[in-house]
């Protein structure tokens, strides 16, 4: 008997260890239930600021892209990592900051310590500001031209010049004249009524002339005033009634071609809509040869944006891939001038770097009559058509007392283009619209350059 107590008491304590084992002691059991309880409470509170994040994100999200004010000319920018930044139709910097969105309001913060505005959304695509001025969504921000801008996008000049092509800014679009042959004309992209560039244009085109070959194939002593006359006469042709004054200076030989810069005062009636703005036009002419045409540049904006749209027409002509093979000396230039050439006296000018140059006008072996500037010699002209005077060492042309002063041009070398001969009295408009004045190039009747009596 004593026997079988011990064994039964054997499997008990057996049993009993098996139960304690499988159970895990008391212990034990609330140190994991206090474990669980902490990553319970740690993931509710990683997911309620989840939630309050994703709240206020999808609260600044319509926010978030490119937006224009309706009435004038600024941007805000408002990106997605809660920054923002404001620039006008100029690529000025108006500001820049961090942007806060509190209820149905977004307030921006400018790093100069106060705020710029407060908007709210008005439907999907626009919001006001603070003082109820609307903005509307845009995919782009655009500015408008700029001297300093690329040259980014390129054109084919329309009919025979098809092959001919010229860079234009991103920031202009480029149209084919209908009422005029082998134009383009360019306009600010991103202009309304309310800034000067809405009546800002750059026209570039291919005019056809005749009868001032023979004048232009001898050398620049002829060029010069063939330029002038030139110029002159597409002045009247193009703005006829609406031309005021003009004024042509800066002849210059390229060895290419030739060019002549001319300025003018326009009326403002060129205009449909009445504007009280002095209004100007700039334009080049470019003679690449006997081809029958020449390359005009004009620019036309009103006075206080003149200069930057004279600039890029400048840029574009530069641009335009167009050179028949043509050279402005009708015979080979010498790369110096012989040692023993005869000149006259000489004279010293600064280059637009800020270097001095000696420069004179020589004879070659011929008698013919060059002119150094420093660098190269430019052909002025044969012997029998002019001479180097002794005295000032000028180039006279032979038959200087025939030349007849012209009644309606002005020809300088220094003058300052941006004097208003009007001194304001005018109110002068805006520039442009050519449609009044000949359907086409063809419709006018160029003066008959060997007949008339310059």
């Amino acid at each position: 008997m004593k026997a079988v107590r011990k064994y039964l008491a054997l499997i008990l304590a057996i049993v009993m260890c098996l139960s304690l084992v499988a159970c895990g002691s008391a212990d034990e059991e609330p140190a994991e239930a206090s474990s669980d309880e902490e990553v319970t409470e740690d993931e509710s509170a990683a997911e309620a600021e989840e939630a309050e994040t994703e709240a206020v994100d999808d609260a600044y999200a319509p926010y978030i892209g490119h937006w224009l004010y309706d009435e004038y000319g600024l941007y805000i920018d408002i990106r997605n990592d809660n920054t923002w930044a404001a620039y006008s139709y100029y690529a000025e910097d108006k500001g820049h900051g961090t942007a806060e969105v509190t209820g149905d309001f977004l307030t921006l913060h400018s790093d100069t310590g106060n705020d710029f505005d407060t908007y709210t959304l008005n439907g999907d695509n626009a919001m006001t500001d603070g003082e109820s001025d609307t903005l509307s969504r845009v995919d782009n921000i655009i500015f408008l031209p700029n001297p300093l801008f690329e040259l980014g996008q390129t054109a084919h000049f329309p009919d025979k010049f098809q092959d001919v092509t010229v860079k234009y800014p991103i920031e202009m679009k480029a149209t084919e004249r209908d009422d005029i042959q082998y134009t383009l004309d360019f306009s600010p992209v991103m202009a309304n009524s309310q800034i000067a560039d809405y009546y800002s244009s750059v026209l570039l085109t291919f005019m056809p002339i005749q009868d001032y070959d023979p004048y232009l194939c001898n050398g620049s002593g002829q060029a010069k005033k063939a330029m002038e006359v030139m110029i002159n006469n597409i002045f009247k042709r193009m703005y006829g009634p609406y031309l005021v004054k003009s004024i042509g200076t800066n002849f210059q030989d390229h060895g290419n071609y030739y060019s002549i810069t001319g300025f003018m005062w326009l009326d403002g009636s060129i205009y449909t809509t009445d504007i009280d703005q002095a209004v100007r036009g700039c334009m080049e002419v470019r003679y690449y040869g006997p081809t029958g045409y020449v390359l005009v540049g004009t620019s036309v904006a009103f006075d206080s944006r003149i200069q930057n749209y004279y600039d890029i027409c400048n840029q574009m002509m530069d641009s335009v891939d167009y050179n028949p093979g043509w050279s402005t000396a009708p015979k080979p230039v010498p790369a110096q001038p012989p040692a023993n050439a005869k000149t006259t006296n000489k004279t010293t000018k600064k280059t637009s770097s800020g270097q001095t140059v000696e420069t004179f006008y020589w004879y070659d072996s011929d008698g013919d009559i060059w002119y150094f500037n420093g660098y190269t010699s430019e052909f002025v002209g044969f012997g029998e058509h002019g001479y180097i005077d002794d005295d000032t060492g000028e180039y006279m042309e032979a038959n200087d007392a025939g030349w007849a002063d012209e009644e309606d041009v002005t020809y300088y070398d220094d003058y300052d283009p941006w004097s208003d001969p009007g001194d304001g009295e005018d109110a002068w408009s805006d520039p442009g619209d050519y449609s009044d004045y000949g359907d086409t190039y063809d419709d006018y009747s160029y003066d008959d350059f060997g007949d008339d009596d310059w």
